[in-house]
């Protein structure tokens, strides 16, 4: 495994270094035309994700023109509800890829092509791949307007630049986007990690922060004075990149721990893998993301931490503190235009004291290596974990509670709810109240969510339990979902004359399996009604679908991920 992880990391440094020199630094001119500003940067540390582009400002609006950096093809375009939202693919001749996410719209050409494909699908949602020849673009085109689309928190465009072959993100930065940015990361926190039972810091055994200050480079601990630890301790710090002329919270490139002036940990952002980047949740502490939106960097790494991020790790980053030995440790933290920080601290190593020699092992249901396929089972409960799938070895804790009004099972406390897993996992309950004949295909598993809102994990009925998949522990429970979405309209109602309207709207919602699709229908003929799930509504905006000067019959149907369908019918005068 650690042979491959090298040889996957040469491989992309060749990669990334061949696309550098096949890229002159005049090939691309700016998305935008207005000056560049980021809002976030390439490998910021984002929930589940590293983010995967440059996030540049559109001066809080949407509508902002959009070009192609260089010449090329529209070799993609993905329409999705979430995520990227509406974003365009450009694939250029030296092997490069330009990626523009969270779009309002596309220009006529893209969006001609799109929309043909939406109607042959019957779709709103759609991935298509346009040949080379199909949608030229020239550098400097006019290719998208600016948005709001997808996950997007606010109006900007996610930016992108992508290798052809291996699909991996790559730094924007390497290639000539310039912002004005003399500033360096700051950095705020130190975090002490004592990591096993015989390990210590401070004569703590749980981990701490310490509060670090400074400035124009330069920290240090706020309480200047030596940390006292034994045994195996790992350190992290909170973080982050600044630039010029924005107040935002960006991500650092480069990483480094050095202990006694020997590098002992390096990281630098020059490439993301999609495929690795859930290891996040390994790479910083996933407690302090979810508990207290804190980002953490870990300088030592769990035993199935994949990133190929690292270079120069000794001993996985843990420092082993013995009786007297000193430890002068320094962090020194950049950005990708060299604007650097530096926070010294040392560590003196301390005698283990008897009563903190044990060998004992934590309280558990059951170990879990993380490089085994694991099984847990109970009469009432079974859970698969497949192989690679924990980033450690997991003390595996499982108790449970009495049902909940409404539920058709016990509550099924499953290991500990801020504990990170990597890949999905199933759960099967056993039903231990009756569930109605007519109702087995509404059964699912339901947990809750931060704010204590029933979620819907989907699920499938058999043999007297319900089996659902999730990549997060805590408590499971049956329930049913028997209540259809709901539809209201907005400014479409019986017999209304809307010719004076470019749209007709409703808001769709459903309280909770969610939606899973939709399909509008006018005149019975399919149309498209766009759909923008962070306000709930849907809009079909009138075109040659329809025509003028008459009555026209319209019914939408709306169905949820349990098969509960709605269904509005109207009339109205266009």
């Amino acid at each position: 495994m650690k042979f491959q992880i090298i040889l996957n990391f040469l491989i992309l440094n060749f990669l990334i270094s061949n696309a550098q020199r096949h890229c002159a630094p005049d090939f691309f001119t700016s998305p935008l035309d207005i000056p560049l500003t980021i809002a976030g940067s390439f490998g910021e540390l984002r929930t589940d994700h590293f983010h995967a582009g440059v996030d540049f400002r559109t001066d809080g609006v949407e509508g902002k023109n959009i070009y192609s950096v260089a010449d090329g093809y529209v070799s993609r375009v993905k329409i999705s509800l979430w995520g990227y939202g509406k974003s365009v693919y450009v694939t250029h001749s030296n092997g490069l890829v330009s990626v523009y996410a969270h779009l309002k719209s596309m220009t006529k050409k893209i969006d001609d092509f799109v929309s043909q494909a939406q109607y042959d699908t019957r779709t709103f949602e759609i991935d298509v791949f346009p040949s080379k020849g199909q949608i030229p673009v020239k550098k400097g085109e006019l290719i998208a307007l600016s948005g709001n689309s997808g996950s997007s928190g606010g109006p900007h465009l996610h930016f992108e630049i992508r290798d052809e072959i291996t699909e991996h993100a790559l730094n924007p930065f390497m290639f000539n986007f310039r912002i004005k940015d003399s500033t360096a990361p700051k950095i705020f926190q130190l975090y002490c990690y004592p990591l096993d039972n015989n390990s210590n810091v401070n004569g703590k055994k749980a981990k701490f922060g310490l509060e670090v200050s400074g400035s124009n480079g330069q920290y240090k601990l706020t309480e200047n004075s030596t940390i006292s630890a034994c045994g195996n301790v790992g350190f992290a710090i909170e973080t982050n990149d600044f630039t010029d002329l924005s107040s935002n919270k960006c991500g650092v490139y480069s990483l480094e721990l050095l202990d006694n002036e020997k590098r002992i940990f390096y990281f630098e952002m020059n490439d993301i893998s999609f495929e690795q980047t859930r290891y996040i949740n390994s790479h910083m502490d996933y407690v302090l993301n979810e508990t207290k939106n804190k980002k953490i960097h870990k300088s030592f790494l769990e035993p199935n931490n994949l990133l190929e991020i690292y270079k120069d790790v000794i001993d996985n980053g843990i420092i082993n503190f013995s009786n007297d030995s000193v430890h002068t440790l320094k962090y020194i933290v950049k950005d990708i235009f060299g604007n650097t920080s530096v926070f010294s601290f040392t560590a003196k190593g301390s005698k283990l004291s008897e009563i903190n020699i044990a060998n004992s092992t934590p309280s558990c249901e059951q170990i879990m290596p993380y490089n085994n396929e694991n099984f847990f089972q109970r009469e009432d409960i079974m859970i698969s974990i497949p192989k690679d799938a924990l980033y450690d070895t997991l003390y595996f804790k499982y108790m449970k509670s009495p049902a909940i009004a409404g539920a058709y099972s016990e509550v099924h406390h499953v290991h500990e709810k801020y504990t990170p897993i990597n890949t999905f996992y199933s759960v099967s309950i056993k039903a231990t109240k009756q569930i109605p004949e007519k109702h087995i295909d509404k059964a699912l598993i339901a947990t809750y969510n931060d704010k204590g809102r029933l979620i819907s994990l989907g699920g499938k009925y058999m043999n007297g339990f319900v089996t659902a998949e999730t990549r997060d522990f805590g408590k499971f429970f049956i329930m049913l979902d028997t209540i259809k979405p709901v539809i209201k309209p907005i400014n479409v109602t019986k017999a209304a004359n809307i010719s004076g309207s470019k749209s007709i709207q409703f808001n769709i919602s459903d309280s909770f399996s969610d939606i899973l699709f939709y399909n509008g229908y006018i005149d019975n003929k399919w149309v498209l009604f766009e759909y923008e799930p962070k306000s709930d509504k849907i809009t079909y905006f009138i075109d040659k679908h329809i025509s003028k000067g008459r009555n026209h019959k319209l019914n939408l149907e709306v169905t949820d991920n349990m098969n509960n369908v709605a269904v509005y019918e109207t009339e109205f005068y266009y």
